[in-house]
Formats: C-alpha cells, sequence, structure tokens
C-alpha cells in the first residue's frame, strides 16, 4: 500500500533529468514541449549537442521569474570554453533578456566580471613575449 504523504514527497522528484524528442530531426512534426525549467537548465548543461543547447535557451528566455538556476545556467553556460561560441553568445543574450529590476544589478556585475577576466588574459597573453 502507497502512502499518500510519500506519494506527495515523490511526485515533487523526478527521476528523469530532461526530455527531448526527436534529436535526429527525422520526424516532420512540430513539436511543443513543456518541462520545469529545471529541465531546461540540465539540458542547457548536459547535452553535447549545439541544436538542443540552442532550444533550452530559448526556452529558458520565455521565463520572467527571479530564477538562481536559470542565471546560474545561463551563466555557466557564457563560461564553458566548452560550449559552441554561438551558443555562448545566444546565452549572454537570454541572460540580459531575462533580467528584472531585482536582478539587473546581479546579472550585469557577473557579467562583467566574466568578461574582465577574460579581457584580463588576452592582454597578459599578448603582451607576453616568453615562450610556451
Amino acid at each position: 500500500m502507497i502512502d499518500p504523504v510519500e506519494a506527495e514527497e515523490d511526485s515533487t522528484v523526478t527521476p528523469v533529468l530532461w526530455v527531448r524528442l526527436d534529436p535526429d530531426g527525422e520526424w516532420l512534426a512540430r513539436f511543443n514541449l513543456c518541462q520545469p525549467e529545471a529541465g531546461w537548465v540540465r539540458q542547457l548543461e548536459s547535452e553535447k549537442d549545439v541544436v538542443a543547447q540552442e532550444l533550452a535557451i530559448q526556452k529558458l528566455r520565455r521565463y520572467t521569474s527571479d530564477s538562481r538556476s536559470i542565471f546560474h545556467g545561463l551563466l555557466a553556460c557564457v563560461q564553458n570554453k566548452r560550449v559552441f561560441c554561438h551558443v555562448r553568445a545566444q546565452a549572454a543574450r537570454a541572460l540580459g533578456a531575462i533580467s528584472t529590476p531585482h536582478n539587473a544589478a546581479h546579472i550585469l556585475t557577473a557579467v562583467t566580471r566574466y568578461f574582465k577576466v577574460m579581457a584580463m588574459k588576452l592582454c597578459i597573453k599578448f603582451g607576453s613575449f616568453h615562450q610556451c
């Protein structure tokens, strides 16, 4: 017999991390997949396919809540050097799109800090005359 309290607690935890339909693009159909924001963040972080990453960014752009998971997922994508540059640029644009008056300063500070660090690394790299 299933305890109703345990069943309610289990309903909030899902064993599925994210859902992706037709990853190879073989079906002649249009899908509107609805999943929680955590699923889109996990897809962005875990999927290696550029199309899946861009789809996750498109869906995350539509959220207007002050969600820390969306912010951290998009910022991690921007900072990940292994992600394709176009996807990273889309994630940076999405950070601007999800900003609200409550989190705009935090987003701007994080993105500015990242780009300052990257610019400093480039200056050191090109200003150095030592052989690597």
